[in-house]
């Protein structure tokens, strides 16, 4: 059986340094301008800089040891964060990148301190126009809550468009398990 890991990026020169490789390698895919169609991030700099900043939290994914993408939290508020991930294309494929999202979810969901869980609710926003995100945040355990109109800004068109918004909770992921 497979094995994904997240581990967390604190901002060492090693660290900032992997992620602006990860990121080229996202555009190399062409998977980068996708992600980040709002315009605020177009360099493996510009990357860089928006998952080392306050109140973001970076992380690599492994599988079976091995890099397969990034994941960020950001937008923290309460116990609610907004969740963000990207998987190699190697790795995509409705098995693995399932197993993978899936365990990126419960990774952040499982996160506690002395208090208890540090999160209760991860929230997703993406495009309609990009179903390959959305839909599958849905096979990994995410609920889909609405379409906000005019959501998401495209800086190529200078449009906006509608998005779909996306909860996971811990009782969305076992609901998905007993489905499958």
């Amino acid at each position: 059986m497979s094995r994904v890991e997240l581990v967390y990026f604190r901002g060492s020169e090693d660290e900032r340094k992997l992620m602006r490789c990860a990121y080229a390698m996202l555009e190399r895919e062409g998977s980068a301008r996708r992600m980040f169609m709002d315009g605020t991030v177009r360099s493996a700099e510009e990357f860089e800089k928006d998952l080392f900043r306050p109140g973001s939290l970076p992380f690599l994914v492994l599988h079976d040891g091995q890099p397969c993408g990034v994941s960020w939290l950001n937008t923290l508020e309460g116990r609610a964060a907004r969740g963000h991930y990207a998987v190699f294309r190697r790795y995509w494929g409705r098995k693995m990148s399932v197993t993978i999202g899936r365990s990126i979810f419960e990774h952040y969901l499982g996160l506690r301190d002395e208090r208890g869980y540090l999160f209760d609710v991860l929230i997703g926003i993406a495009p309609v126009s990009n179903p390959l995100a959305w839909k599958l945040a849905l096979l990994c355990g995410a609920e889909k809550q609405c379409v906000l109109p005019h959501f998401a800004y495209n800086a190529r068109t200078g449009e906006t468009e509608d998005a779909v918004l996306t909860t996971t909770t811990r009782e969305s992921l076992e609901e998905s398990r007993w489905a499958e």
